[in-house]
């Protein structure tokens, strides 16, 4: 094997193990609300509204609490297919306009950490960290919260932003937020 060949191999195996060395990790945890609130129905309407961003931190738009809110309707909207965003971030005027639209419940995502993945040239390892709260409208009563974690312990070459980090376990744990506690 000549020298050009043991090189583009060495360095072939070395970008496999960059871009496969680390591990991905996520991890959901429920709390229930009280007993007297009740999960969502089948029929009932469900409005989802944009995120709200770490505390101190703000983004231009459309920014992560956009993007979470997008990413979250989409998947409430697979139990839920008439499901729609709230366009705000404040608790109390999503509760305001979903009341005034008919809508039972509102899945209120909050990011707790939007994760930092370096330049584009090399993504560095990544966390985000979401809390998503399933009020009952009508009452204002908590009915679920869901804390969500992912991150990224790895370096890769490929893309990393954290909307990568909400993957088929953040769906199941969207799931779980509309499921009896």
């Amino acid at each position: 094997m000549s020298y050009i060949s043991r090189v583009l191999l060495t360095l072939i195996g070395t970008l496999a193990l960059v871009q496969l060395g680390g591990c991905a990790y996520s991890n959901a945890t429920a709390m229930s609300g009280p007993a007297a609130a009740h999960p969502p129905q089948a029929d009932d309407a469900i409005g989802v509204m944009w995120a709200t961003d770490p505390e101190g931190e703000t983004y231009p738009e459309p920014g992560p609490g956009r993007t979470l809110g997008d990413i979250t309707l989409s998947l409430v909207q697979r139990r839920f297919p008439s499901a729609r965003i709230i366009e705000t971030r404040n608790d109390n005027e999503a509760l305001n306009r979903a009341a005034k639209n008919g809508v039972a419940y509102l899945v209120a995502p909050r990011i707790l950490q939007w994760g930092n993945f370096g330049s584009i040239s090399s993504r560095l390892a990544g966390r985000v960290a979401v809390e998503l709260r399933l009020l009952q409208v009508s009452t204002h009563q908590l009915v679920k919260t869901i804390r969500y974690e992912g991150s990224n312990n790895s370096v890769t070459l490929g893309s990393n932003v954290p909307e990568a980090l909400l993957d088929e376990n953040f769906a199941d744990a969207v799931a779980d937020l509309l499921r009896r506690p």
